[in-house]
């Protein structure tokens, strides 16, 4: 419960940081190389070495305990480190002109790209989180892999997304 509290806390401050702290025709290419790392690489290497982690720590609740002291090392990397930057980047004015639509769920229904485009991306990450969390049920026990090939397998692919 507190590991989710963390983690939503952390996006909310995300874009403003990014903001503070690269040129605004940047950001998108910093969104997608986080995402890239931070919904990719880092999972998938993370998934494919789990069984290895299992066995080496004698268990998940060990494991936990080891990715909470990491949590606590980048939170103090993160305190000492993570600062508001000096000169913010100055934010456009309400009177420019973005293009943008004012209000971001007004777009969702004016454009049915978009719609079909959420639930695409919905229905994918609901197929690809039941497999990533069903089928080692099924496969271990059934003796298809062990578990430490089981995570392996997930592993890869948790890095054929990136």
């Amino acid at each position: 419960m507190v590991f989710m509290s963390v983690g939503l806390a952390r996006y909310a401050a995300r874009p403003l940081l990014i903001q503070q702290w690269f040129p605004l025709e940047n950001i998108n290419m910093v969104n997608a190389v986080m995402s890239v790392v931070g919904f990719g690489a880092v999972p998938g290497v993370l998934v494919f070495f789990m069984g290895d982690l299992l066995l080496a720590l004698n268990g998940w609740r060990n494991i936990f305990y080891l990715f909470g002291c990491i949590q606590v090392v980048i939170l103090l990397v993160w305190v000492i480190l993570a600062r508001e930057c000096p000169a913010p980047t100055p934010a456009p004015s309400e009177t420019e002109s973005t293009g943008r639509e004012p209000f971001p769920l007004k777009a969702l229904f004016k454009y049915k790209a978009l719609r079909l485009l959420g639930l695409g991306v919905a229905g994918d990450m609901f197929c690809f989180g039941a497999m990533e969390t069903l089928w080692p049920k099924y496969a271990v026990p059934k003796g298809i892999f062990s578990l430490d090939q089981a995570s392996n397998v997930l592993g890869l692919s948790f890095l054929s997304l990136t």
